[in-house]
């Protein structure tokens, strides 16, 4: 070190480098290079607990030995020292002079903002001098005003109007805020808001005049990052994109389309170079592949591009880059492009060298195999017209579609709805003691049990479907294959979720390959229809910008949709579709607008005519009920737990006689019975049909009850848990043998008719050979026995006049049935007259 040097700073070295902190001395490893006061620039190894944790910003260190001309970088910085001439000049000399090699070797540290105010203040602390502006005197002594008093929270008219009196008049205000706020860096805090005056305050007294918080309390950021992906995705979706053509070379005007116009401006404030960049286009593709959930036109030309690298594309995949291997497939050239490339082709002409060629092929069979399904059907002809194609377009493509064996055909087709979307699969549960029983055990139609395994063949379809032993078995089968295929689920599972509901109360999701339980999905119902409407409410309130589809053919779940689609206040789109092909698919938005006055009690409507759970009445159809509906007559009584069941039957009543056509109040089905056999009588000479009468009083009210049950039940369906309603005291009892619950026709103890009209009508023969004699009273009267004897008129009873299978008016009539049984009593009501 130079003599003089060091003498010249003797007296002041020591003094400078000292801190006030603790009466530490300036350590390069430790403090800012640049720093007038090293208290607040304190390095991170040795941080300030009095700092707060958003002001500590990483140093730098210094690295550079030798400038570009040859001088060393610290002879350049005491000459940057001599130019400003101040108080922090000699400080940051003394530094420099006080290593003991170079600042390299010394590891000094310095903040970039530190650096960046040192020697900007130089370059101004020379310009003023040089100058001698009044305005940039003006604006110094502005400054000036400002340092005296830190304390205080400046606004930028205050700092004009401190302008203004030193006389300055060159910058306006926005420039003056912007020096200003240039001029302190890092010391000073600038807040802005549109329509406020910004305000200045002193990073130092920051924790006085405001009150300041943590980044993870402020919840802004995270709103204005909601807000922008929802446009992005809004802007996605809106985009005018045909995604059943693309092309195979890259187009960048094509794969400009399909990005949102907020993305590209997000991602040209993260950087500047990212307008209109390759990149950006490439982030955009993505974007809107992951939105749309179909391949963006710039992954399938990258796809085409790399041809029949399956690892490459499949690699590329995983990130989105490219679409996938099975996507790229699709646009293999095919068997007759192949063939037009052919010199001689038998009496046609070549398409390639212009004109047309036509096929024409008569009545024949089909097998079309794709990547989605396998159709076959049959053709009563085909026409097939080529015109002159580009064969060079095709060209580094093969020119054949690979045959596709039989399991990844299989495969595609079962995971085909989970490469558009979500998938919500819900199967039937069978409970004990179930209300379903009745209708279950009536389809059963005497069909064995089977034992059904995974590796066995199945039955015929009426064998499984009506027997609900086999297809409880079956449904288990079902759930068991799919969560157990890893590999399946893995791929079918990587871009939309696959959610299960079977026998557990609480469903399985299954996302790119990993399996959790739904907890918000959660049920106890048994019937599917109830799973699948809770379900699909749940998606429509979750997300009301999508679009929910129920592959469902029942006539329940329509009207399930229907009152909750109205109930919910629902505005998304939401259909009914039948899995049968060729059925109409049903909209039940405009369903439920459309008939909004009648919606809020189509499920009682809809139970009380006849439902699964609940017998139909004769005659009365969904149609003419819900015309009595339209005139008035209401059901906002059945399905609520906690109303009076007898006011529920008064109300049933009242609705049911008006489907027959009787409008004059009353509390009795039998008086409406009663009237409607007057009128029916009156006008005919022959007795009406038993089945075309209303129930009594006594049947109706126990068909009331169950409709009463089932409608409790659907009324709970968001719920997750059915009503605690007894099915025994609903119009059900027990049958313990079977262990299911079988409908009741009466209370107990009330008896189907009167005591008098049954010894009139009914023999008691008890003999093995019942009715054979004429002691029998039916056979005496010459009479056929019926149900209401003690014999029971079946195939015990001898009575000749019975009616019999080859009866004429007998004919395509089975016997047991409805239509068998009221013809009997028609005979016994005329013996009555």
């Amino acid at each position: 070190m130079p003599k003089e040097e060091t003498n010249e700073d003797s007296n002041a070295g020591p003094k400078r480098l000292r801190s006030s902190i603790g009466g530490d001395v300036f350590d390069f490893q430790k403090h800012c290079l640049f720093c007038h006061d090293i208290t607040p620039c304190i390095l991170p190894n040795e941080y300030d607990p009095k700092v707060p944790q958003q002001y500590r910003v990483p140093a730098s260190r210094v690295t550079t030995d030798k400038m570009g001309d040859g001088e060393t970088y610290k002879q350049y910085l005491l000459d940057l020292c001599e130019k400003r001439g101040e108080e922090l000049g000699r400080i940051v000399r003394n530094r420099i002079i006080g290593a003991p090699s170079d600042l390299h070797a010394a590891d000094a540290k310095y903040y970039r903002s530190c650096n960046a105010n040192f020697h900007r203040d130089a370059h101004r602390t020379n310009m003023i001098d040089s100058k001698g502006s009044a305005d940039d005197q003006a604006f110094a002594e502005t400054v000036h005003v400002l340092g005296c008093d830190r304390s205080k929270v400046w606004n930028s008219l205050d700092v004009e109007a401190v302008y203004a009196d030193k006389g300055g008049s060159v910058m306006s205000r926005r420039v003056l805020v912007e020096n200003v706020i240039q001029h302190f860096a890092e010391n000073m805090l600038a807040l802005h808001s549109p329509g406020v005056a910004t305000l200045l305050v002193f990073r130092k007294h920051v924790a006085t005049n405001l009150r300041l918080v943590d980044d993870d309390q402020n919840g802004d950021m995270d709103e204005c990052i909601r807000k922008v992906g929802k446009q992005i995705m809004k802007e996605t979706k809106a985009a005018k994109h045909d995604f059943k053509s693309y092309n195979k070379h890259i187009d960048r005007e094509l794969a400009s389309g399909c990005i949102s116009e907020t993305l590209v401006k997000l991602l040209s404030a993260i950087k500047s170079t990212f307008h209109n960049s390759l990149q950006s286009i490439m982030v955009g593709n993505i974007v809107s592949s992951v939105v749309t959930s179909q391949p963006a036109p710039l992954q399938i030309a990258i796809g085409v591009l790399l041809g029949d690298h399956k690892m490459i594309i499949t690699e590329l995949y995983k990130y989105n880059v490219s679409c996938s291997y099975d996507e790229v497939r699709r646009f293999r050239r095919s068997a007759g492009a192949q063939s037009s490339k052919a010199q001689q082709l038998a009496g046609l002409r070549d398409a390639a060298l212009g004109g047309l060629v036509q096929i024409i092929i008569d009545n024949f069979d089909a097998v079309i195999s794709s990547q989605n399904c396998r159709l076959e059907c049959h053709y009563m002809a085909m026409l097939a017209a080529q015109w002159k194609i580009d064969l060079d377009r095709l060209d580094g493509l093969d020119t054949a579609i690979p045959r596709l064996s039989k399991e990844p055909l299989t495969r595609s087709y079962r995971c085909s709805r989970l490469f558009e979307a979500d998938v919500h699969l819900c199967f039937d549960r069978y409970f004990e003691y179930s209300t379903k029983s009745s209708s279950r055990s009536a389809r059963a139609n005497a069909t064995r049990v089977h034992q059904l395994e995974r590796k066995t063949p199945l039955p015929a379809r009426d064998a499984v479907l009506k027997n609900s032993a086999n297809e409880k078995q079956l449904n288990t089968l079902l759930c068991d294959a799919i969560l157990s295929d890893d590999n399946f689920l893995q791929h079918a599972t990587q871009n939309h979720q696959l959610v299960v509901t079977g026998e557990n109360d609480m469903p399985t999701q299954v996302s790119k390959g990993r399996k959790s339980p739904r907890l918000d999905l959660a049920s106890t119902h048994e019937e599917a229809d109830i799973l699948i409407t809770q379900q699909a409410i749940h998606l429509a309130k979750e997300d009301p910008e999508s679009h929910v589809r129920v592959v469902c053919d029942d006539t329940d779940v329509f009207a399930l949709l229907a009152y909750y689609y109205l109930s919910e206040k629902l505005q998304l789109s939401l259909t009914m579709q039948s899995p049968i092909m060729g059925r109409s698919c049903i909209d039940v938005k405009e369903t439920a607008r459309k008939h909004s006055a009648i919606v809020p009690e189509l499920l009682a409507l809809h139970a009380l005519t006849g439902c699964d759970s609940v017998a139909a009445t004769y005659g009365i159809g969904k149609t003419k009920a819900i015309a009595v509906a339209r005139k008035g007559y209401t059901l906002d009584q059945l399905g609520k737990p906690l109303a009076n069941i007898v006011e529920v039957t008064e109300q049933a009543t009242a609705f049911m006689g008006a489907c027959y056509g009787i409008t004059t109040p009353t509390s009795s089905m039998t008086k409406i019975r009663q009237k409607l056999w007057a009128q029916k009588t009156g006008k005919s000479t022959a007795a009406p049909k038993l089945c075309s009468l209303p129930p009594t009083t006594e049947a109706f009210e126990q068909n009331v009850r169950r409709a009463h049950h089932q409608v409790a039940h659907w009324y709970s369906a968001l719920s997750g848990d059915p009503p605690t309603l007894a099915a025994v005291e609903h119009g059900w009892e027990d049958d313990d043998t079977n262990k299911c619950l079988i409908p009741r026709n009466m209370e107990d103890g009330v008896s189907y008719a009167p005591e008098h009209i049954f010894k009139l009508v009914r023999c008691g023969c008890t003999s093995e050979r019942a009715c054979r004699g004429g002691k029998c009273g039916c056979m005496g009267r010459q009479l056929p026995c019926t149900m209401f004897c003690t014999c029971g008129g079946g195939t015990a009873c001898s009575n000749p006049f019975n009616i019999t299978e080859s009866a004429t008016d007998h004919v395509d009539i089975p016997d047991g049935s409805d239509e068998a049984n009221d013809r009997a009593m028609d005979v016994d009501d005329e013996d009555d007259e």
